[in-house]
């Protein structure tokens, strides 16, 4: 199902049968101030969205630096070196 509307210009499609239901700001921020569990749920997957996204972006920059962060407490020493 495709959603189009004529004054605003966003687009949503969906793989299966699905309804689509379109509110203004106004009306989204006064859902949220009238019922504080829809807020409170929103924040919640808002939150582990978040969270996903920045672990996927620390292992980019792992992949992308060459080094694995988990083991740079390792010191390597030449051989017969240790000790001295």
């Amino acid at each position: 199902m495709a959603a189009r509307t004529a004054h605003v210009r966003h687009y949503a499609e969906a793989l299966d049968d699905a309804v689509a239901c379109v509110m203004s700001r106004a009306d989204v921020n006064r859902l949220l101030l009238t019922d504080a569990r829809i807020a409170a749920r929103i924040t919640a997957i808002l939150g582990r969205r978040i969270a996903d996204l920045e672990q996927r972006i620390g292992l980019r920059r792992k992949l992308r630096s060459g080094r694995d962060h988990r083991i740079e407490g390792i010191s390597v020493v030449p051989q017969g070196r240790l000790g001295a």
